[in-house]
């Protein structure tokens, strides 16, 4: 995972965004911590991909609960969020260990 600081005159990418919020966890505030940037900042610089916002916003057992509604069909359940597809593999991705490792 490449995440970098930023300077005060360069937004983060939508890649490094993702990255930073995979190697946190989904954590706002150490996501922001790992871009070098404020976490009002950081959530400012999210606002500015729907996509991402949207995917953000779900908890994680909202999202597992409507995987399983929708038979994990992940099309239809990025249609259900308003989000994509990748972004929502990499969410899952990302949430998979951290599941698994509270079940044992």
């Amino acid at each position: 995972m490449d995440v970098t600081a930023q300077s005060q005159d360069t937004a983060p990418t939508l890649d490094q965004l993702v990255s930073a919020f995979e190697g946190s966890d989904w954590n706002r505030g150490r996501a922001a911590k790992l871009l070098g940037i404020s976490r009002g900042n950081f959530w400012r610089r999210v606002t500015r991909w729907p996509e991402l916002y949207r995917l953000a916003r779900v908890s994680l057992p909202l999202l597992l609960y409507e995987r399983e509604a929708c038979g994990g069909d992940l099309a239809r359940l990025a249609d259900l969020f308003g989000t994509t597809v990748p972004l929502l593999s990499r969410r899952l991705r990302t949430e998979a260990p951290r599941l698994a490792s509270r079940a044992a």
